[in-house]
């Protein structure tokens, strides 16, 4: 039996749950007076006309969006050939919601599970279970 709790999945810095999860403190609250950080792929985020209001061409939104959906970047730093200024800019106002690997566990008999760890500091888990050749996954939590 594969088994993900607080005895595999120490807190890390948290606190044990009534239900024995382990816990991670929140994300940082942005800076007093700043405008509450979007993710960055919201069509509603206004990325555009930010960019626009930046002087920025047109297709740099493109871009940015390819930075993230074809080249994985997970931080604005990542995004090598935007200028120092502009990836500080988009850090201050806009997110990058993806998540990370806490926990990847293997059983025997070929399941996997993964700890995935959100922006927000809550976690996710999933499991990979491989039949006859087939991969499906569940998550829940």
């Amino acid at each position: 039996m594969l088994e993900m709790n607080s005895e595999i999945y120490p807190a890390e810095g948290g606190e044990a749950s009534r239900s024995g999860e382990a816990t991670v403190p929140a994300a940082a609250a942005p800076a007093p007076g700043s405008p509450d950080p979007v993710h960055v792929l919201d069509p509603a985020c206004g990325l555009e006309d930010w960019l626009a209001a930046r002087g920025q061409p047109a297709w740099r939104a493109k871009a940015i969006r390819r930075w993230l959906c074809a080249g994985r970047a997970a931080t604005f730093a990542d995004m090598t050939d935007l200028s120092k200024d502009l990836r500080a800019a988009l850090e201050a106002r806009f997110r990058i919601f993806s998540t990370r690997i806490a926990r990847h566990v293997r059983a025997e008999d070929g399941t996997e599970k993964l700890l995935l760890e959100l922006a927000d500091g809550q976690r996710i888990e999933c499991v990979l279970l491989r039949e006859h050749a087939r991969e499906s996954s569940e998550v829940g939590g």
